[in-house]
């Protein structure tokens, strides 16, 4: 993802910076239990992310999957405090808070 062309053009980060990121991410992630929930998105495949995301009690997504920018999706994850951005807009608000 951080190798496609848009993001390049924002941001140019290496190919060693980005395996750095990924270790990095690998190292402090931690493994979430979730709960099945009824359905609240048109693509079954992005159900567990949401579920994820509840149990997690996550305040974003990232993501430039539709499915999560329209509802009934979005309208489920605002309910719950959880923004969905897509990854241009997550490195614009680190980009604020440096």
């Amino acid at each position: 993802m951080l190798h496609r062309p848009r993001i390049q053009a924002h941001w140019p980060i290496s190919s060693k910076e980005i395996q750095t990121f990924c270790r990095y991410l690998s190292r402090i992630g931690e493994e979430i239990p979730y709960q099945p929930l009824s359905p609240v998105i048109t693509d079954p495949k992005d159900q567990a992310v949401i579920e994820t995301a509840v149990a997690a009690r996550a305040n974003m997504i990232c993501t430039s999957d539709a499915h999560f920018h329209k509802p009934p999706a979005k309208e489920f994850l605002e309910q719950r405090r959880i923004l969905v951005v897509n990854d241009l807009e997550l490195l614009a608000l680190f980009e604020k808070k440096i």
